[in-house]
């Protein structure tokens, strides 16, 4: 599924400004040095819950999963 709609997702993303850098690049960013994902549970959180744990926020201030945008929830599903 993922392949049959990759082309048009990477469109709509382009069409609104996003842009695509090498992996390299991207770790250049000083998050990725501050950041320390010490999570080993049996949970697939997202980094955001991940980053929040290891850093010892409290993770219930990040409840719950961010909501799809409305475009996404507008893709047709096949």
């Amino acid at each position: 599924m993922n392949a049959d709609w990759l082309g048009e997702l990477v469109a709509e993303l382009e069409g609104r400004g996003y842009r695509w850098i090498a992996l390299d690049e991207a770790l250049e960013d000083p998050v990725y040095e501050r950041a320390i994902d010490g999570w080993t549970g049996r949970l697939g959180l997202s980094w955001l819950h991940r980053w929040a744990i290891s850093g010892g926020l409290d993770p219930s201030a990040l409840e719950g999963e961010p909501e799809p945008s409305a475009w996404v929830e507008r893709v047709p599903r096949p």
